[in-house]
């Protein structure tokens, strides 16, 4: 299976949602017909119609093939037993690297996957994202402890450098590093990848450009809050009047 035709498999499921029984039968109805399979030798034990096992098999290195390429990695998987048990291995690790690295989406915001509400018990906002990946559903953040701090880490404690970030999930949503990580970080300056202790009662260390940088964030948080309190204002979402065509 080429690249281009995998392409067209998935965009195909994403699309149009179509089954790969669907898929198949398309394929096989389009390019094969009812004429007889060619013959390359006398002996050959494949034919050019494709099975669903087929389609789905390639999809799936095709999806690999990529992922492992573009970090840099060679696709190892092995040589022996059922292809829908012997990628398993290659698809958790395709998985996690996702779940912890994102995707160019990850940080897209918009009405349809942005929700804030407003709570008048506690008086506190809350925010409800969506998060939209290639294929899988991330139900929680990570820890966001940088690869600088945790090369920092490990070279404290004699430990390797560590591959890539943490991926232990979150205890809460408002949390920013995991509980492993909580009691090493919390006095470091947040503005990543900085190493240096925060100052007291601050979130940043003394560098200018780190404290600017604070208060840009904080500003912009609140300014989302107070557009959102503008518009849940009585009256503010009474549905517009129809417009009245004239002759």
């Amino acid at each position: 299976m080429t690249h281009r035709l995998a392409h067209h498999f998935k965009m195909s499921q994403m699309l149009q949602r179509s089954s790969v029984f669907s898929m198949v039968n398309l394929y096989n109805s389009t390019f094969m017909g009812d004429r007889a399979p060619p013959l390359f030798t006398p002996q050959q034990s494949f034919f050019p119609r494709m099975s669903a096992e087929v389609c789905k098999d390639g999809m799936d290195v095709d999806t690999l093939m990529f992922n492992y390429t573009s970090r840099g990695k060679v696709l190892i998987v092995p040589s022996s037993g059922l292809d829908r048990v012997r990628y398993n291995d290659a698809k958790k690790e395709c998985s996690s690297w996702i779940a912890a690295e994102g995707t160019a989406h990850k940080n897209h915001s918009c009405g349809l996957c942005t929700c804030i509400t407003y709570s008048e018990e506690d008086n506190n906002h809350s925010v409800v994202r969506a998060v939209v990946t290639d294929g899988l559903t991330i139900g929680h953040w990570r820890c966001s402890a940088s690869a600088a701090q945790l090369e920092k880490l490990a070279k404290e404690s004699g430990h390797p450098a560590p591959d890539g970030p943490c991926r232990r999930t979150l205890d809460t949503v408002r949390s920013r590093y995991c509980s492993f990580h909580q009691p090493f970080l919390e006095g470091i300056c947040q503005a990543q990848p900085c190493i240096e202790p925060a100052l007291a009662n601050k979130k940043t260390c003394g560098l200018q450009s780190h404290q600017d940088a604070a208060k840009k964030f904080g500003a912009r948080v609140n300014s989302n809050f107070q557009l959102h309190s503008i518009l849940n204002r009585p009256g503010s979402n009474c549905p517009s009047r129809r417009a009245v065509g004239g002759n």
